[in-house]
């Protein structure tokens, strides 16, 4: 009889060691980080177009339905600004999603096409966030996937922020 040795590679973590594990690098992440879209195109259209493919849960899918038609083009995005960003804020909050990951990528992208027309929702979505953080602490996927989001967002309204410092740090 053959004894196997026991590998440690699929032992439990503990929640520590799931924090710690835990890698967000913005500034030296290649994806997408220097393309422009093409033509009338959006980041948010691209992103929308790709989690089309990607997540196939009814929350998403329902989303994807109302939104879809406020976001055909970069100005039809402007235009309807408004309506897409209270769509994401909805949708951010609906108890145990399974499109929390794309809508957060979604938010990414909408604040990288918008920029200052995003910035005066920023704290808006970061209150979302920290409500979403005490309701989901325990889960280290959604801990990376808003961290990731908080993270890109600062990296995008940087400039805004900067002249608005105090309200930032309120």
């Amino acid at each position: 009889m053959v004894k196997r040795k026991e590998t440690n590679t699929h032992r439990f973590k503990g929640f520590s060691e799931r924090i710690a594990a835990i890698k967000i690098d913005v500034t030296h992440k290649i994806q997408r980080s220097t393309e422009t879209p093409e033509d009338e195109d959006t980041f948010f259209c691209e992103a929308l177009a790709k989690w089309t493919e990607l997540n196939c849960t009814l929350h998403f899918q329902s989303f994807d339905s109302e939104v879809r038609q406020y976001v055909q083009s970069l100005a039809q995005l402007v235009h309807h600004k408004q309506q897409v960003i209270e769509l994401l804020k909805t949708h951010l909050q609906v108890p145990g999603s399974l499109a929390l990951e794309t809508l957060l990528d979604l938010v990414v992208q909408l604040a990288r096409d918008l920029q200052a027309d995003f910035y005066p929702n920023f704290s808006s979505f970061f209150n979302i966030f920290v409500f979403l953080l005490n309701r989901c602490w325990q889960d280290t996927h959604v801990l990376e996937c808003l961290f990731t989001t908080l993270s890109y967002l600062f990296k995008f309204l940087w400039r805004y922020m900067v002249k608005d410092v105090k309200e930032v740090f309120r």
